[in-house]
């Protein structure tokens, strides 16, 4: 393997430190992404093996503390987001609430879900949904969507009324969805 004298030592957070050796010539560092794909993959497959197992963990024995473990040990690099919407989609769970008193000493521990036997965990459909397939990655080329931007903010101001929020700033978010009009008009007219 062929390398360049540039090198970089990791953060010190890691628990021993590597020596990170650039890479110089395109064979090796097609090799590498060869392998991070591979390595990808199975990693893929191991956290959903290990996700439908924590759920049907739950299932039987009521305890969330795996499904919390898993998520937390997945690297930085993964979308723990998805597996979270996943699980709560899937299993018999919910997620801690920050503004929930009941939820804050669980919380302090690191925790993450909630058991919650109103919802329904089916083996099966757990098997067939792969955990990356929920909250896709946003596509790296998209423009800025308006429409979905502003179908999110209608949802977030929908479950806020629904849970009972005191919704303030009415009159200046009137006033700045007539400027937001006014500007997507302007650009509508320019295309």
């Amino acid at each position: 393997m062929t390398a360049s004298k540039t090198t970089a030592k990791t953060s010190a957070r890691t628990p021993k430190a590597k020596t990170l050796v650039v890479l110089d010539n395109v064979a090796d560092i097609k090799k590498a992404i060869e392998s991070i794909e591979r390595k990808g993959k199975s990693l893929d497959w191991d956290i959903q093996r290990a996700a439908v197992s924590c759920l049907a963990h739950i299932n039987k024995h009521g305890d969330t503390t795996l499904l919390d473990s898993l998520v937390n040990a997945m690297p930085k690099g993964s979308r723990k987001s998805a597996l979270v919407e996943w699980a709560v989609a899937l299993g018999e769970v919910r997620t801690l609430q920050r503004d929930n008193p009941d939820d804050q000493n669980a919380i302090a521990q690191g925790r993450i879900f909630k058991i919650d036997r109103t919802r329904t965990f089916v083996l099966e459909n757990a098997m067939a949904s792969m955990w990356y397939d929920f909250k896709p990655e946003k596509d790296l080329l998209t423009v800025f969507d308006a429409q979905a931007m502003v179908q999110s903010m209608l949802k977030r101001l929908n479950n806020a009324i629904r849970d009972g929020a005191d919704v303030k700033n009415t009159q200046a978010a009137l006033a700045a969805i007539d400027q937001m009009k006014q500007q997507l008009s302007v650009m509508d007219t320019e295309l």
